[in-house]
């Protein structure tokens, strides 16, 4: 009753917004982002027994290295350096609260402010390139077009994702924003020079967004700051990876290393690069959609009127273009988003012109088909929305009760493949064997190593139990016992009400597996001698297991 009171006097709100609508249509965002957002927080509550988790494991993982930079430490472990995150930016951002108990909120909080931000700077997009809305109807269909963009760019899955994504994408719509308003004839602003350095330090890919930007200031004739201002963002970039290299670590952060490690493993670099730029374009949802707005800026480059208008149509050509060949896709839809808001919005207002005509001609097809685009496309976006909830299920079916089970039942170091919640707040070891924690895990991998390296790093740590997937190694250790597995399992405990049950339906019948890589966590003992305290263990783990999960022992 309190939840449907509440929609409710959300929706009476956003109707009375549309109805005056010199409130503005960026405030019409926001409360449908707020709407939407409540919405799915009350669902990843209800289905996660009153916890809140983020949909990926990874969030977990710039959580625990922010609680080691509070203290100096950029790692995981104490004991020894790694780079875990692809982010530069995102772990500093986290170490204000570490340690505290609002820590596991922060992500939540600046994502929040993030996607607002987006909204807002959505909201300036459309009316720039459609017109501020003179009553209630263009009110209401700026609006329509401003939620089917919040949509299409996953704002709000990405808010529960606990990484940097929503701040990436954010910075970017600002960034184009502003590289318009230099398009116009205004003189760049501190604020865009700002931004270009900034985003490459949220997220390394940001570069697609930042370079082809300098360039076009270059060509505005802003060469001399734009050189500086390249020169900055280099410098910065360099000297992060001094520091890694004088840790003792690669250049380029182990996380992402790893990724790489992930495609075309033995191939040359040339095989490699045409591997992921196939795959980017024919086995991806939105690499289609990339080579589409590639071509349409570049024909609105070919049909501009100024320099400046061609300029800058080409300049966001090449974020896609970049993405698409260079970038990765997929991983719950999170990677592409930035360079997919660029090319959206970009495209908006080199076409300005000519959407205006269409709008104001009072063509009713017009908005129809744009909205029609705008849904099909956002096809998979929808779809990481609505099974947000299911995924963060899943982490708390599987890495909350693995970190249950190395912190709370067999408090010792654990080994992981899956690095994150059970890293998270735990003061003991924990082995990386996928090795963004351990850089000797990685190096191993990297060197196509036997196996026999991970029993070694293992026993050197102290290891007692290995829960990893098995599939992911080929081979394991002959000295490792197998315990048993963490597997998913159907729900035998009743649902406490409709809102439980549609939920758990929609989380385990639909779809059994959204965020993690396997539906089932092997444990191993390390040493024979530590089967006895490790079997004693697994069986006080399994009474304390969830609904929807069991423990199969062997």
């Amino acid at each position: 009753m309190v939840t449907s009171g509440a929609l409710g006097v959300m929706v009476a709100m956003i109707e009375r917004t549309a109805q005056g609508w010199r409130v503005s249509v960026a405030g019409m965002l926001v409360a449908a982002l707020l709407l939407v957002a409540g919405t799915e927080f009350w669902a990843i509550r209800i289905l996660n027994d009153g916890s809140f988790l983020y949909s990926l494991d990874d969030a977990y993982i710039h959580l625990s290295l922010a609680q080691r930079l509070q203290h100096g430490h950029y790692g995981i472990n104490a004991s020894e350096p790694s780079s875990p995150s692809s982010s530069i930016l995102w772990p500093e951002l986290l170490v204000p609260l570490a340690g505290t108990g609002a820590q596991a909120w922060v992500p939540l909080v600046l994502n929040l402010a993030a996607a607002l931000g987006a909204a807002i700077a959505i909201a300036r997009m459309l009316e720039r390139s459609l017109g501020r809305p003179d009553g209630a109807r263009r009110a209401w269909l700026l609006a329509g077009l401003g939620g089917g963009l919040l949509l299409l760019f996953n704002t709000v899955g990405l808010l529960f994702t606990g990484l940097e994504h929503s701040l990436q994408v954010w910075l970017t719509l600002l960034t184009v924003l502003e590289l318009h308003d230099v398009a116009r004839g205004a003189l760049p602003c501190a604020r865009l020079w700002g931004l270009l350095v900034l985003g490459p330090l949220v997220r390394y890919e940001n570069l697609a967004v930042t370079l082809p930007g300098l360039v076009f200031l270059g060509a505005m004739g802003h060469r001399r700051a734009a050189g500086l201002t390249l020169g900055l963002v280099l410098a910065l970039l360099g000297a992060f990876s001094a520091f890694l290299v004088g840790s003792g670590l690669p250049p380029l952060p182990c996380s992402v290393l790893a990724k790489q490690m992930m495609l075309g493993e033995g191939l040359s670099p040339m095989a490699t690069w045409l591997m992921r730029l196939r795959d980017n374009l024919f086995h991806s949802w939105s690499g289609p959609w990339f080579a589409l707005l590639v071509a349409v800026l570049a024909a609105g480059a070919a049909r501009a009127t100024t320099a400046r208008a061609r300029a800058f149509a080409i300049a966001m050509a090449a974020v896609p273009g970049l993405h698409l060949a260079v970038g990765g896709f997929g991983m719950f839809h999170r990677y592409e988003l930035y360079a997919l808001a660029a090319a959206v919005s970009s495209t908006a207002l080199v076409y300005s012109t000519t959407l205006r005509r269409w709008f104001d001609g009072g063509a009713r097809l017009a908005p129809i088909v744009v909205a029609g685009m705008l849904l099909v496309a956002a096809a998979k976006s929808a779809y990481v929305l609505l099974m947000t909830p299911a995924a963060t299920h899943e982490i708390y079916r599987q890495q909350f009760q693995m970190r249950r089970f190395a912190q709370q039942v067999l408090p010792a170091p654990a080994a992981v493949n899956d690095l994150g919640l059970v890293a998270f707040g735990n003061t003991r070891e924990v082995v990386d064997l996928w090795g963004l924690a351990n850089p000797e895990a990685l190096a191993a991998r990297r060197a196509h190593r036997q196996i026999a390296w991970a029993d070694s790093l293992c026993r050197r740590e102290g290891v007692v139990v290995a829960m990893i997937y098995a599939p992911w190694f080929g081979s394991l250790p002959a000295t490792w016992t197998p315990l048993g597995a963490l597997q998913f399992s159907e729900h035998t405990r009743a649902p406490e009400s409709r809102a439980r049950a549609g939920l758990e339906w929609l989380a385990h019948r639909w779809r059994r597996r959204v965020a993690v890589s396997q539906v089932s966590v092997d444990f191993f003992a390390i040493r024979p001698e530590d089967v006895p305290v490790a079997r004693a263990a697994c069986e006080r783990f399994r009474c304390g297991l969830v609904d929807g999960v069991t423990f199969l022992s062997r």
